[in-house]
């Protein structure tokens, strides 16, 4: 199953995804996908050359180019990926002080990279 994070909700969505049985997951970035490409020789079966466009899931299962992880882990990178937005946040406030010029952006492009993505989970069993 593959379902687009609300960092917001991410208890709630985690909780859900256990009481269905979920136990591996996948945090994958919606800005990669685009670039993904089939596994050498195919993983679950024979290897399409797809290109997916931006804002899709990508591949799933097996062929997924990220690592599986338990429930803890994936909070884990959530937070990770929740402590960049909240940073983003307020570099970008800052940066609207005329002092600063375009140094915000520059700050959040180099060291927030997790800010600039939306999320896909993917769950396994």
């Amino acid at each position: 199953m593959s379902v687009e994070v609300d960092f917001y909700r991410i208890d709630a969505l985690m909780n859900m995804l256990g009481a269905l049985g979920y136990r591996r997951f996948a945090l994958v970035g919606q800005s990669t996908v685009p670039e993904q490409r089939p596994r050498a020789g195919g993983v679950e079966g024979r290897p399409i050359e797809y290109r997916f466009a931006q804002g899709c899931s990508g591949y799933f299962g097996d062929e997924l180019a990220v690592e599986w992880v338990g429930a803890k882990a994936l909070r884990r990178r959530c937070a990770g990926v929740i402590a960049q937005y909240r940073a983003a946040g307020v570099v970008g406030r800052l940066g609207k002080l005329p002092m600063l010029g375009s140094g915000g952006e520059r700050v959040r492009k180099t060291w927030l990279p997790l800010a600039a993505d939306r999320y896909d989970i993917h769950a396994a069993l």
